[in-house]
């Protein structure tokens, strides 16, 4: 969808009074969305999902950004998690079963709010994974939350257009390789294989759950 197209159809679930939200990780990639969203100005709520691990750099960036763009920021976060960033041990489940972190520290505190809204701005885009190439611009939760993925088709090189366009800045992490960014744990520079090899690197893993759990076909 082109800027026109997705700020139109924003402005008609506004109109019908629909409830959206738009959940961000703060990457580079991530700010484009958030700028258009910002120009739209439909008072959307930007929700970011506070795990504990995320990198220092991640967290000063969403700070940055919030002030550039002059965004109020809502944090989810698990709070009967008991881990804290850069203390993982061996005998911790997540340490091993990264689906159960993520489950617990990203599924399961979106899960338990979404009831307060009926639509999820999501920027999903089908050039970073195999299960994002079979997605469509309209989706549903199994909760009946509508996701609109208004960025689905835009490529890479889109992406990095309209930050530059707008002068927008980059992930801090974003110089030394680090092109798709999720919890400092599971996340390294990524390698010849493509921006989300960096990701869960050892495991059979793509996704943390958000775009799979929280999704029906």
């Amino acid at each position: 969808m082109d800027v026109i197209a997705i700020r139109q159809q924003l402005q008609r679930y506004r109109y019908e009074g629909k409830r959206m939200f738009v959940t961000s990780s703060f990457q580079t990639q991530s700010i484009p969305l958030l700028h258009l969203l910002v120009r739209c100005d439909l008072g959307i709520e930007i929700l970011f999902l506070e795990t504990g691990f995320h990198f220092p750099e991640t967290i000063q960036f969403r700070d940055e950004v919030a002030t550039l763009l002059g965004i109020q920021i809502q944090t989810i976060r698990n709070n009967k998690a008991v881990i804290q960033h850069s203390v993982l041990a061996e005998s911790d489940p997540c340490y091993h079963h990264p689906d159960h972190c993520c489950y617990m520290n990203k599924v399961k505190p979106l899960k338990e709010i979404m009831d307060r809204y009926d639509v999820w701005v999501s920027g999903v885009r089908k050039s970073q994974t195999r299960i994002r190439q079979n997605m469509s611009t309209y989706q549903t939760t199994p909760s009946g939350v509508v996701r609109f993925h208004p960025i689905l088709e835009w490529s890479d090189q889109e992406i990095e257009s309209y930050r530059k366009r707008f002068r927008l800045p980059a992930h801090p992490l974003d110089q030394f390789g680090y092109k798709s960014i999720g919890c400092a744990p599971c996340t390294a520079p990524c390698d010849a294989e493509g921006a989300r090899s960096s990701r869960w690197k050892g495991h059979d893993k793509t996704e943390c759950g958000l775009h799979t759990t929280l999704l029906m076909n």
